[in-house]
């Protein structure tokens, strides 16, 4: 196990909850600037091309309203 991050299932960030999240330690890494989101979405086995589209979509405006990014 690395012992860089902390991980937290269903931390609540910016009005939702994401399932994981990684959190840097700042204890034992003080030097990790990054922390990690974690949104996990269910497909049965025969969803369709839009369907998968749709859980890809919504996954993606969750991520970006739980978190700052930077390009």
């Amino acid at each position: 196990m690395y012992e860089g991050y902390l991980t937290a299932p269903e931390v609540e960030l910016n009005h939702g909850y994401c399932d994981f999240s990684l959190m840097p330690d700042k204890v034992r890494q003080p030097d990790i600037a990054h922390s990690y989101i974690i949104v996990l979405k269910y497909l049965k086995a025969d969803a369709t091309d839009a369907e998968t589209a749709r859980q890809r979509q919504e996954a993606e405006a969750q991520i970006r309203q739980y978190g700052v990014f930077h390009k």
